[in-house]
This record gives structure tokens, C-alpha cells and sequence, in this order.
């Protein structure tokens, strides 16, 4: 009779990140950031309204970084649209946030354009995002 022993890693080789995102020395109040890795989907975390974010299972190794804070009111949208019933019953944003939001270089909101890249370890990341 054959037995067959499965050995399974202690721990994940994936990297927990967190941090605070920065434009120009002050806090980033919302948004999404975007992990991508060279191979594999990409790993999300949303921007706190003190600035920090946390990011669980994001792939080792040299991960561009996609910011995006659009503006908080959201967008205008024309009365009589079926899409503005859906913005009414939306939760109004926080008033610290709509009073210090403030947008950001495009450039950091497109995968494509932005230079902004880390470099993430297995295990626990501490890295501040200093867009300038």
C-alpha cells in the first residue's frame, strides 16, 4: 500500500502592506489604490480619511501602484436620470472629507502612466506613498 504525505509551507510567502498616502506632505482623505504585479491579479486597499491604507496577500517582489481619489460628491448627474435616484440613496460623505479632498495628477490614476512602484517583501510592509 502506497501512503502519500503532503507537506504543506508554513506561512504565506505573500506580503501584508500598509501605510499612508501623501500628495505633496498632505494626507490623501479617500480613494483606492491598485497593487500590480508583474503576473497575477492585482491587489486592492482603500485610502482611510486619515490617509492610511492596508493591503493583505499582495505578491512579493516590485508592485506598481495606481492611486485614485476621485471627488467625493461624485459625479453631477442630470435630473430625471434613473442613476440619480441611485446617487440620492447613496450615504452623503464625511464633511472633513469633502472640505480638505483635493485631486490628484492623472498620472497616478492610470496604470498605464504612473511611475509610482514599491517594492514588497513576504510578511509585514510598513510604506508610506509620497506622491509628489
Amino acid at each position: 500500500m502506497l501512503g502519500l504525505l503532503v507537506v504543506s509551507g508554513c506561512g504565506s510567502s505573500m506580503g501584508n502592506v500598509e501605510g499612508t498616502v501623501k500628495y505633496q506632505g498632505k494626507a490623501v482623505k479617500s480613494g483606492m489604490l491598485m497593487f500590480i504585479p508583474p503576473q497575477g491579479p492585482p491587489t486592492y486597499a482603500e485610502i482611510k480619511n486619515d490617509g492610511s491604507y492596508a493591503a493583505a496577500d499582495v505578491p512579493p517582489g516590485e508592485i506598481k501602484v495606481v492611486v485614485n481619489s476621485p471627488d467625493p460628491r461624485g459625479p453631477t448627474i442630470r435630473e430625471g436620470s434613473p442613476l440619480r435616484d441611485v446617487q440620492k440613496n447613496k450615504p452623503p460623505p464625511d464633511p472633513n472629507v469633502l472640505k480638505e479632498w483635493f485631486p490628484l495628477p492623472a498620472e497616478y490614476g492610470d496604470m498605464e502612466t504612473t511611475k509610482l512602484k514599491i517594492t514588497v517583501t513576504s510578511g509585514k510592509n510598513q510604506i508610506p506613498l509620497e506622491l509628489k
